[in-house]
């Protein structure tokens, strides 16, 4: 079942780990990221 969530408590802690478990292993090690928001 696909659970979809908006806030960071809409998962229980045991479910934020999980999910973060299934990340792939220093994925963007040596990168840069920018992140930009745009108020509506």
């Amino acid at each position: 079942m696909i659970k979809h969530f908006l806030r960071d408590d809409d998962l229980s802690p045991a479910e934020q780990d999980q999910v973060l478990s299934l990340k792939p292993g220093r994925a963007l090690e040596g990168k840069s990221v920018a992140v930009i928001f745009e108020k509506p």
